[in-house]
């Protein structure tokens, strides 16, 4: 028969009870780094896409790995300054201390695991995010590819549509705006004509760097909000926008690079307030420059928003790096001795380094060039067809101060002439 003794039992609730502390030690570490990732929808904007439902899970796991490591070497170090301070009347030197093989093979094998992990499920988001997806740029049962040109200092926007216009030629809609609809796998190819740009979606947690001479890719896929949709159009389709900025410093108009990504709630709300009607204005181009011009300006094809203002098409950015165009064809004829105002107009655009109006910068506008293939050398270079600068230059020679009357001559075959010397 075995008995114990009382002290047996005293002595080994002493031994459980000296784990006490210890235990409570890590419970607070892991409550604290899981307190901690309560705080990721508070940082992180409002996700809006698939892959940022993914980079925020793994920012989490970062986030609590992260607290927990905080809070153990904080803890053991707010420890040992109350466990071995120095005591009033202890004027002794210190206990030599050699090392602790087995702390040190832990403390080396923990932390290896960890960042191993880290590694493996980092990889994991970046492939899948990344990798190409089923039915991409699916619109109305067809794929319509979508690309990007960032150029100082603005983002164009470019959707090959299957549709033919009156020529039997593919249409081509064009935006300073990215208009996509929620469960789109949405797959971009972007180029620049000048220095590097970097394309960034905050809500969407996709960044991708545009680089001179080559072609790059990004990927996602818009959701709903859980919040919901915050606006509504015309024929009472839901969707957000959010911002898009460069994140690549690329000169003086860097802050002002920035558009926004329209996420309709559905496809059947995307064909109706965006992709029909603006296939159906470029089916048939109207004959009168006029009012190709105005169709021009305000489809937004050529990103002139962004630096200028021009209240008849609704242009107002917050800082107008370009001289405004209320008015222009009023001070055109002034601007350039032996050049009329239509001419003046159209080098401007042509050219726009030729003449500078005093208080704006050189070397700020895009050269927007007769040809699709750019001019060997030439920086910040977009095609702009003929008939695209016929239409503006007519449009524009309108705008005068006061309803005076403008100078200009439009007539169509003068203006021909003028636009095939800069062939």
């Amino acid at each position: 028969m075995t008995t114990t003794t009382p002290n047996q039992n005293n002595q080994s609730g002493t031994d459980i009870t000296k784990y006490v502390p210890l235990i409570a030690f890590a419970f607070i570490i892991i409550f604290g780094g899981f307190l901690l990732t309560a705080f990721v929808p508070i940082i992180l904007p409002q996700q809006a896409s698939a892959e940022a439902v993914k980079v925020d899970e793994l920012f989490t796991t970062l986030l609590l790995l992260g607290g927990a490591v905080f809070l153990l070497v904080h803890g053991l170090l707010i420890y040992s300054i109350f466990r071995f301070r120095k005591k009033a009347d202890d004027t002794t030197d210190g206990p030599p201390i050699h090392g602790n093989v087995t702390l040190e093979i832990v403390w080396t094998i923990i932390p290896s695991i960890i960042v191993i992990f880290l590694a493996i499920i980092s990889y994991d988001v970046w492939v899948t995010n990344t990798a190409p997806k089923e039915n991409e740029n699916m619109v109305n049962g067809e794929t319509v590819p979508i690309s990007a040109v960032g150029a100082r200092f603005a983002w164009t926007f470019r959707y090959e549509t299957p549709e033919l216009d009156i020529n039997g030629e593919p249409i081509t809609i064009t935006s300073d705006i990215l208009n996509v609809y929620a469960g789109q796998n949405v797959n971009i190819s972007m180029t620049t004509p000048d220095v590097i740009h970097s394309f960034w979606i905050p809500a969407m947690r996709v960044k991708q760097d545009l680089l001179p001479g080559r072609t790059t890719e990004i990927r996602f896929t818009p959701i709903a909000p859980e919040e919901g949709f915050q606006y509504e159009d015309e024929f009472g389709g839901a969707y957000n926008e959010y911002r898009v900025v460069c994140t690549e410093l690329c000169g003086g108009g860097h802050g002002q690079m920035f558009t926004y990504v329209r996420v309709y709630e559905n496809e059947e709300a995307y064909l109706q307030a965006f992709y029909e009607p603006t296939v159906a204005s470029l089916v048939e181009r109207p004959e009168d420059p006029f009012l190709l011009g105005e169709q021009v300006l305000t489809t937004g094809k050529y990103t002139c928003a962004n630096c200028h203002v021009l209240d008849s098409v609704g242009w107002a950015p917050d800082a107008p790096i370009g001289p405004s165009l209320n008015g222009v064809a009023s001070r055109a004829p002034n601007r350039v001795s032996g050049l009329t105002a239509e001419e003046y107009i159209m080098q401007s655009i042509r050219l726009p380094n030729e003449y500078i109006v005093a208080g704006f910068n050189a070397n700020v506008m895009n050269h927007f060039g007769p040809s699709p293939d750019p001019i060997p050398g030439q920086t910040s270079y977009i095609f702009m067809p003929n008939d695209d600068l016929i239409g503006i230059v007519a449009y524009l020679c309108q705008e005068t101060e006061d309803g005076a009357e403008s100078a200009c001559d439009i007539d169509p075959a003068h203006l021909q002439e003028l636009a095939a010397q800069y062939e």
